[in-house]
């Protein structure tokens, strides 16, 4: 006989079979066997009792050596054998019984066979970590929680419980996609999945407030997978606790931060002031504070001054001193230094670092120091050029081209005066030209484009975008362009001068730019086209949502008019008019073949991601063809929070990265549906003052509602 126990279990969990095995005979069986066959994924943990010889001999087989066994139902033997379910559910696995012995006559109820159900489930764990693990009374302590799932099935949302020390204090959370609230003692935080199995979650940090006087602060966390999420099967790795040491003698000295005054990058030979923040975090006073910052090599100090300090300077190395620092006492120094005269092509990055001590013991000294990194650049502007040109694969003879061309500053210092931007063409023809502020004239291959820069091009700006619009050549092969700014210009075009900033520019490496489209006779086109979106609801399928409906459904139609095929198909679509990011946003079914949505034998293959109200569909594989349609399905449902007019969009993009598009007017289709808002007004009170009165008197009623509807 064999018998599951539990049944159902969940999927990643243990379960166990209970095996009785009996001789019925009149003789003793010999060498009996037991064998205990699983599907494919489950894993053997262990039998029992330990007597009964049990041990795998292959991934799914289990074989138990239980020797004679006696005669008459006298010597039965109940074996327990566990496993863990390591499939996804819902599904069944079937485990098979079988025994032998060589001497049994009768083999026809030597096999028996137990059903086990699956359900879902995915093993959450949380790892949690405290730094720094010893503080003094009110410093701040962050808490750093990974969640992860280790399946074997996916997780919608991972939700995390964070449980603070009773004598500490919420200050706040960071994460990419977590939400948090603090409520008590409790901070709960949520992120939207889905988690696959072997997936983790982006790192949440929460950051407190130590508040106890002495001893250690112990905090406690649990993840899971939110209401009415998935089972775990095994909770044991569903929580972690830290524990921080808490100081109560010394100073715990820190500097806090090091800046630049003067930000980065600088000019060469030019003068910076640093900053350097020093605190007593306590709980004591530090005596005979004492604050060292060395500067890099070929710096000089011009001068160190700070409230309360008295500073030195010996050589590279700036000491400020103090008897004593009281708890919370904010006072900086200022440190003036001129930087190198010169500096290599490029600039150079140098790093400072200062840092602070004291006679009075310190309990954490990693807290000490503070660097800062200054780039140094050779005085001037650096201007660099940036070039896109398009299209990027090919062009028929005479097609169009686009360069866009931008201009920046590195600095260190703002540029002034006329700037000049040279393009030298090859196989191609100007056309013509356009961007703010900007004129161009032909010279020959070159095209030469003037900005006056009125206004000067301070450090990390950009000219307006310069567009220069051409045509292919007529010869097969590449056309390429040129575009150089600042002092330098293209080889090759003549007297064409340079037109670099008042100040100079130090780096000419960065001036120029290049970029080619192959030309060619007849072009590799993939007409890409949105045939249609509908925007459909249940009842009646109108373009209303009604009050009494919950959701609407967008259907959109994909084709490729030809002539080639398409490998780099990318699908955009979005909807507009109600609240980003609601989990309600269903990811979109794809069918690729003909326009019923029916298989035609197409070979492309789509993923879909969604991120918040934008949902992206790219080409992963296979071949788009000429005629073969894709069709798009997802679903919206309540709450719809209306912002205007109650009216909303379903708009879908189609593009590709690949191929060329000769037709980009039928890239873009939308569709406009309204929303009806529920409403559920209840009256929930009525008052009268007075509670009576007499004939001809005065009464007032106060009537009490509120409205139930979700939205």
């Amino acid at each position: 006989m064999i018998d599951d126990g539990t049944d159902p279990v969940i999927a990643g969990g243990l379960f166990t079979y209970q095996v009785r095995v009996d001789n019925n005979a009149l003789d003793a069986a010999v060498n009996t066997r037991l064998r205990l066959t699983v599907p494919a994924g489950a894993t053997f943990v262990s039998a029992s009792p330990a007597s009964q010889n049990c041990a795998p001999v292959s991934a799914t087989v289990v074989e138990c050596a239980l020797g004679t066994l006696g005669a008459n139902g006298s010597d039965a033997r109940t074996i327990s054998m566990t496993w863990r379910s390591a499939i996804p559910g819902l599904t069944s696995v079937s485990a098979t019984a079988q025994v032998f012995a060589d001497n049994d006559d009768n083999s026809g109820n030597n096999t028996e066979t137990e059903n086990t159900t699956v359900n879902p489930g995915g093993n959450l764990s949380l790892v949690m970590t405290g730094s720094p693990g010893a503080v003094s009374t009110g410093s701040t302590v962050t808490y750093s929680l990974v969640g992860a799932n280790a399946g074997p099935n996916p997780v919608a949302n991972m939700a995390i419980t964070f449980n603070l020390p009773p004598t500490s204090t919420y200050v706040g959370f960071s994460g990419a996609g977590w939400i948090c609230s603090a409520s008590g003692g409790t901070v709960s935080c949520t992120r939207v999945g889905p988690y696959a199995a072997g997936a983790q979650a982006p790192g949440l940090s929460i950051i407190t407030t130590a508040g106890a006087l002495s001893g250690s602060i112990t905090s406690s966390a649990t993840v899971s997978s939110g209401a009415g999420g998935i089972a775990d099967p095994d909770v044991s790795d569903n929580s972690a606790t830290v524990s921080t040491a808490i100081v109560t003698t010394g100073a715990d000295l820190r500097m806090v931060s090091k800046t630049s005054l003067s930000g980065s990058p600088v000019a060469t030979g030019a003068s910076v002031i640093f900053r350097l923040s020093a605190r007593n975090f306590g709980p004591q006073s530090a005596e005979n504070v004492v604050l060292t910052d060395t500067l890099p090599t070929g710096w000089t100090v011009l001068g160190a001054s700070g409230a309360n300090w008295a500073c030195s300077i010996a050589g590279q190395t700036v000491s400020c001193s103090r008897a004593s620092m009281a708890v919370g006492a904010a006072d900086d120094v200022d440190v003036t230094v001129r930087v190198p005269a010169s500096v290599s092509s490029g600039g150079a990055t140098f790093t400072n670092t200062a840092s602070v001590s004291a006679t009075t013991t310190d309990p954490i000294t990693s807290n000490n120091s503070a660097s800062v990194a200054v780039t140094v650049l050779a005085s001037g502007a650096d201007l660099s050029i940036g070039k896109d040109k398009q299209p990027y694969g090919e062009v028929i003879f005479g097609g169009p081209l686009r360069s866009v061309i931008s201009v920046t500053n590195g600095g260190p210092l703002t540029a002034t005066g006329p700037l000049r931007v040279v393009d030298l063409l090859s196989n191609e023809t100007y056309v013509s030209f356009s961007g703010t502020g900007w004129s161009c004239s032909i010279s020959g291959a070159a095209v030469v484009c003037d900005h006056p820069n009125a206004s000067g091009l301070s450090v990390g700006s950009s000219l307006p975008p310069l567009t220069i619009n051409t045509a292919g050549g007529s010869s097969i092969g590449k056309a390429t362009n040129t575009a150089c700014t600042g002092g330098s210009v293209p080889s090759g075009i003549g007297g064409v001068p340079a037109s670099p900033p008042a100040q100079g520019d130090p780096d000419p490496a960065n001036d120029c730019a290049t970029a080619a489209t192959a030309v060619v006779a007849a072009l590799t086109s993939a007409d890409l086209a949105v045939s249609s979106v509908v925007a459909s609801t249940p009842l009646g399928g109108d373009k209303r949502v009604s009050s009494a409906e919950s959701s609407v459904t967008m259907t959109a139609l994909v084709a490729n008019l030809g002539p080639s095929v398409a490998t780099g198909t990318r699908i955009e679509f979005y909807h507009t008019n109600h609240i980003a990011g609601r989990t309600g946003v269903s990811t979109p079914t794809v069918l690729v073949g003909d326009s019923s949505g029916a298989s035609n034998g197409s070979s492309a293959t789509f993923s879909c991601e969604r991120e918040e109200h934008r949902t992206l569909c790219v080409q992963t594989g296979g071949e788009f063809r000429p005629g073969d349609f894709v069709t798009l399905r997802s679903t919206v449902s309540r709450p719809m929070t209306v912002f205007s007019e109650g009216s909303a969009q379903f708009i879908v993009n189609v593009s590709n990265t690949q191929e060329s598009d000769s037709v980009a007017s039928n890239n873009s289709r939308a569709d406009t549906f309204l929303i009806e808002q529920q409403i559920d007004v209840e009256v929930t009170g009525k008052t009268s003052t007075p509670s009576a009165i007499q004939s001809g008197d005065s009464s007032t009623y106060v009537i009490s509602f509120r409205n139930k509807g979700s939205e």
